[in-house]
């Protein structure tokens, strides 16, 4: 419980419970990959260890150009750790693939530590998007 004493320290709270994260100073995940069949990767924090979950961060990215991804063109998705994916679950995401209004879906299986990429090459747009970070949020 908090004390009156701490009530104007600028944090952000709903009933005594912090709803405010401090900004993360690194991502729990971070690189860049189609999330394609075979590319497992640990995630450094299990999602059921994170105040509300992860979320994951997308964006563009030209075959044969910059390694790391484009920085523009980002989208991000929610995986809340109250969802039943957290032992274990497919996901979809979908994804603007580009400026023209193209959309393109990619997919993983979310394990509490650990995401799974899936097959998804023959969907338009699939190598547009590349995964970049993971955050806690």
């Amino acid at each position: 419980t908090r004390r009156s004493s701490d009530l104007d320290d600028g944090t952000l709270c709903y009933s005594n419970r912090k709803i405010q994260l401090e900004p993360q100073k690194e991502p729990l995940w971070q690189g860049a990959t189609y999330l394609s069949k075979g590319m497992n990767f640990k995630v450094s924090k299990p999602i059921s260890e994170c105040q509300n979950g992860w979320i994951l961060v997308f964006s563009d990215y030209d075959p044969g150009g910059n390694p790391n991804g484009n920085n523009w063109n980002f989208c991000t998705h929610v995986v809340h750790k109250n969802s039943l994916v957290v032992n274990g679950g497919n996901v979809l995401f979908s994804i603007p693939s580009n400026e023209s209004g193209g959309w393109t879906i990619k997919a993983a299986y979310i394990l509490d530590n650990e995401i799974q990429g899936q097959s998804m090459e023959n969907i338009d747009g699939w190598n547009d998007v590349v995964l970049r970070q993971i955050l806690e949020y």
